[in-house]
C-alpha cells in the first residue's frame, strides 16, 4: 500500500500521534515435544501474550486501511512494527523504528518497547538453538536421558537436567558424574539393589520394633517436597535397616555425617524389601539415641 498524504512528511505533526505498542512480525513458535518441555523450552505464557498483542495491533492497522507490514509514512517494508493512533482521525498506522524516532519523536517508552522486541527475538533464537542441541544430545543418549527424567527428584540429577536445557548437553565429566548419581539413586529406587554384600541375615518385620546397630552410611536425599536425611544401619545380626534419621538423633550431632560409624538405637516400623530379605525399610522412626561404642 502506498503512503497517504495525510501521514506523509509534509503534513505529519508528531503531536497528533499516540504510541499504542509494537510487535515483531517473525513467527512466534516453540517446540512442543514433551521431552523438550521437561528439559526446558520457550515459556508458553510469554509467547501467547506476544501473539495476542501482535494480533490486536495488526487488526487495528488493517481496520484503518493500512498494511501492518509497511510503514504508512515512508512505505518501507517492516520487521519490527510500531503502531500509532492518529488522534484527529482515529486511524492506526504502522511505522518502522527509523520513522518512529525521526518523524514521530519516539521517546523512552517506545525505545524500551522496541528493545524488548529485539531481546525477545534473540532469546527465542537462543532457546531454539539450545532445544536443537538438547534434542541431539537426548537422541544420542536416549537411555541416560530417560534415567535422568525418572531420577530428577535427586538434587544433582535435577541440576544436570537443567544443564542440558541451558547448554544443550553435558560435558564428559558431568555425564560420568550423572551416571554415578543415577546408580546411587537406583540403590534405593530398586529396594536393596546393592545391599546383598552387606546383608547377611533375614531382617525382621513389624511395628514398633527396636533397632540397634552401626550407622554405615548417611546422606541427604531430595525430592519434590524438599530434603530428607536418611541413614543405613547394620544390625549386629547382619541385616540392614534403611530410612529417615530420627529427628532427636540428629539433635545429638552436628550434621548427619557425624552419625557414620556410631552405634545407635531407635524405634520404627520395619518392612522387608521385596526380593531382598536382608534389607528392611523403616518408617515412623523415633526415640533415637547414641550408644556407647
Amino acid at each position: 500500500m502506498t503512503t497517504t498524504r495525510l501521514h506523509g512528511k509534509a503534513s505529519l505533526d508528531p503531536a497528533d500521534y499516540e504510541f499504542l505498542g509494537c510487535f515483531d512480525r517473525a513467527p512466534l513458535v516453540a517446540p512442543d515435544d514433551l521431552t523438550s518441555w521437561i528439559f526446558g523450552v520457550v515459556a508458553n505464557d510469554l509467547r501467547d501474550f506476544a501473539k495476542t498483542e501482535r494480533m490486536r495491533l495488526q487488526q487495528a492497522i488493517t481496520d484503518s486501511g493500512h498494511d501492518p507490514y509497511q510503514c504508512t509514512h515512508c512505505g518501507a517494508r517492516l520487521t519490527y512494527v510500531s503502531a500509532y493512533r492518529h488522534i484527529p482521525t482515529g486511524e492506526t498506522i504502522a511505522t518502522g523504528e527509523t520513522c518512529s524516532e525521526e518523524r514521530l519523536g519516539a521517546g523512552t517508552k517506545e525505545a524500551l518497547a522496541m528493545r524488548s522486541l529485539r531481546m525477545a527475538r534473540e532469546s527465542r533464537a537462543a532457546a531454539f538453538a539450545r532445544s536443537t542441541a538438547s534434542q541431539e544430545w537426548i537422541a544420542a543418549n536416549e537411555t541416560l536421558a530417560a534415567q535422568m527424567i525418572t531420577a530428577r527428584g535427586d538434587q544433582f540429577i535435577s541440576e544436570m537436567v537443567r544443564t542440558v536445557s541451558r547448554w544443550g548437553s553435558l560435558t564428559e565429566r558431568q555425564q560420568a558424574a550423572t551416571e554415578t548419581a543415577i546408580a546411587r539413586v537406583a540403590e534405593w529406587v530398586t529396594p536393596g539393589a546393592t545391599c546383598d554384600l552387606r546383608a547377611e541375615a533375614i531382617a525382621p518385620e513389624g511395628k514398633g520394633l527396636t533397632i540397634e546397630g552401626e550407622v554405615i552410611k548417611t546422606e541427604a536425599r531430595f525430592n519434590d517436597y524438599g530434603e530428607r536425611l536418611v541413614m543405613t544401619v547394620k544390625h549386629a545380626d547382619g541385616w540392614i535397616a534403611w530410612g529417615t534419621i530420627p529427628a532427636n538423633l540428629l539433635a545429638e550431632v552436628s550434621g548427619h555425617e557425624a552419625l557414620k560409624g556410631q552405634r545407635v538405637q531407635f524405634i520404627a516400623t520395619l518392612k522387608v524389601a521385596e526380593g531382598k530379605t536382608g534389607v528392611a525399610f523403616t518408617s515412623r522412626p523415633r526415640k533415637g539415641v547414641l550408644l556407647a561404642a
